[in-house]
């Protein structure tokens, strides 16, 4: 089972004017679906009241429509990403054996590095390469072995330096960080997919 490149999935949302954070309706997850190919995906949504989360999800086999397993999991905000390899862990359970993902890389150091690349990611995606740089940095600051960080930052290093505004040197700075990045990415994560794309 390859897991879909999360740029991917960002640009058919931008495509159909789907926004990430709001409801989808059936007809338009199976338009993307389609159009990944994808076998399966995970939908859901959460609730958070204070300091606490309930993050609500089924599986679904795409072609189908019909929905393999639906489980919820409520902890403190702080733990959002155990809550998400919980449900990740039981829905792979699911899938059929030869179809299982391998098991997810361990997560970020804290939660504010998580946050941070988030932040960074949906500028990325908005093509606000300049605006991405600080959280993307304050990421990788947070947790220097968080590998998804540092490819993406590359990625919009290398993005920033196709700016053909920059002088020549500015272009060149840039392009050599984003080189840096990108090999401190495969460093960390060699079987990571979107560090060998930022390399």
């Amino acid at each position: 089972l390859i897991p879909v490149n999360r740029d991917r999935i960002v640009e058919l949302y931008r495509q159909r004017g789907i926004v990430d954070s709001a409801a989808i309706d059936a007809g338009a997850l199976r338009r993307v679906t389609e159009a990944l190919r994808a076998r399966y995906f995970v939908h859901g949504s959460y609730q958070k009241v204070g300091d606490r989360i309930k993050v609500s999800a089924r599986l679904v086999a795409a072609e189908s429509g019909a929905i393999l397993a639906q489980d919820s999991v409520t902890d403190d905000f702080a733990q959002v990403l155990k809550v998400q390899d919980a449900l990740a862990e039981r829905f792979a359970r699911k899938l059929p054996v030869a179809t299982r993902p391998a098991p997810a890389r361990p997560p970020p150091a804290s939660i504010a590095a998580y946050q941070a690349f988030i932040e960074g990611r949906t500028l990325y995606a908005q093509a606000r390469h300049l605006e991405a740089v600080a959280p993307l940095t304050r990421a990788t600051a947070l947790d220097p072995a968080y590998a998804p960080a540092w490819a993406l930052l590359g990625k919009n290093q290398a993005r920033l330096g196709t700016i053909t505004v920059m002088s020549s040197g500015a272009v060149g700075e840039m392009r050599r960080a984003a080189l840096g990045y990108a090999h401190r990415a495969v460093a960390l994560a060699p079987d990571l997919y979107e560090a060998q794309v930022a390399l």
